[in-house]
C-alpha cells in the first residue's frame, strides 16, 4: 500500500504539473490519457474473457471488469483478476475532476483547495481509522484523496516563483528526515498511509525537483529504474494474473511469464496506442488552427 500512496503523489504533482503548462488544451489531455491507460485494459479484459471461455470454472475471473471499464472499481473490485484496479479507478476519478477544477479555480484558489481537501480526506480518514484500516475499505477514494492532493499541492507551490525559492533552500534540508520517516512508515503501516507520509514523499519529489544533480536526484535517474518505470504500467496491468492469489501454483516461472506479458503489452499495444494518441491529438489541433485561421 505504501508504494500504490507514493505513486498517487507523483501523479498529483506530475498531472498538476502537466495542466500548469501554457496553451494546454485539456481535449489533448484527456485524449493522450485515455490513449495511455485503456487500451491495455481492454486487452487485459478481453484476455480474461477468452481465458473464462476456455477454462469454464466456478471463479469467475471476469467479475469486475464492469467496474474496472467505468472507473468505480475501488467501490466495487469484483474478483480477485481485477481488483487490483482499484487504483487504476481512483487515478481516473482524479483525471475527472482535478483538471476541471483547476481551470474553474485557477492557480491560486486550486492550491487552497488542494490543501484544504487533504487535510479534510486526512482528517476523515483519521476520526473513521477503523472502518478504513482494513483491506477491503482501505481502497475507497476517500481513504486516498490526501495523497493525491498533497502532489497536486507540491506542483502548484513550485510553480510560484517566490514558494520554489523557499523550497529550494527547505526541501533539500529536509530530505534526509523525510526519507528517514518514509522507511519508517512503510515498516509501521500496512493498510494506509498518513498525511505526513505524503508530506514526506512530497518533501522528497519536491528536493529531486529543485535539486537536480542531488544525490537523490540521481539516484532516481539510473537507468534501471527508468526502465522499470517505462513498462510499470503493463507490469502493473497483468501482473495480477501471475501472483497467488491468482494462481494457486506459484512458482519462479510466473515472474518469468509476467516479464513475457508485459514487455509484450508495452512494445505491441502501449507504445502503438500512445503514438496513435499523439496522432489524433495533433490532427485535432492542426484543425483547430485551420478553423481559426479561415
Amino acid at each position: 500500500m505504501n508504494g500504490v500512496t507514493i505513486f498517487f503523489v507523483l501523479s498529483g504533482y506530475l498531472i498538476t504539473r502537466n495542466l500548469l503548462e501554457p496553451n494546454l488544451s485539456l481535449r489533448g489531455f484527456y485524449i493522450r490519457r485515455y490513449f495511455r491507460l485503456m487500451p491495455v485494459v481492454w486487452c487485459y479484459l478481453l484476455f480474461l474473457l477468452l481465458l473464462q471461455l476456455v477454462y469454464p470454472s466456478s471463479n469467475n475471473v471476469t467479475a469486475g471488469s464492469l467496474s474496472a471499464l467505468l472507473c468505480y472499481n475501488n467501490f466495487d473490485p469484483g474478483g480477485p483478476a481485477t481488483g487490483h484496479f482499484w487504483s487504476l479507478s481512483i487515478e481516473e476519478q482524479f483525471y475527472l475532476v482535478w483538471p476541471a477544477l483547476l481551470v474553474l479555480c485557477g492557480r491560486r484558489k486550486a492550491l487552497c483547495v488542494a490543501i484544504g481537501g487533504a487535510l479534510a480526506a486526512a482528517a476523515y480518514r483519521f476520526a473513521n481509522w477503523r472502518y478504513f484500516d482494513q483491506m477491503r475499505n482501505a481502497h475507497l477514494t476517500q481513504a486516498r484523496a490526501d495523497a493525491l492532493l498533497v502532489g497536486c499541492a507540491l506542483a502548484l507551490i513550485l510553480d510560484r516563483p517566490r514558494l520554489r525559492q523557499a523550497g529550494d533552500r527547505i526541501l533539500p534540508a529536509l530530505s534526509p528526515c523525510a526519507l528517514g520517516y518514509l522507511v519508517y512508515c512503510i515498516m509501521r503501516f500496512h493498510v494506509l498511509s498518513r498525511l505526513s507520509e505524503c508530506i514526506a514523499i512530497a518533501v522528497l519529489i519536491g528536493a529531486s525537483v529543485v535539486r537536480p544533480e542531488s544525490s537523490l536526484a540521481r539516484g532516481l535517474s539510473i537507468s534501471p529504474l527508468v526502465w522499470v518505470g517505462c513498462i510499470s504500467y503493463s507490469v502493473y496491468v497483468w501482473q495480477q494474473l501471475f501472483i497467488p492469489v491468482i494462481r494457486t501454483n506459484y512458482n519462479p516461472w510466473d515472474v518469468a511469464l509476467m516479464v513475457v506479458f508485459s514487455l509484450a503489452s508495452y512494445f505491441a499495444i502501449e507504445q502503438p496506442m500512445r503514438r496513435m494518441g499523439r496522432r489524433l491529438e495533433a490532427r485535432l489541433a492542426s484543425r483547430k488552427l485551420v478553423a481559426m485561421a479561415g
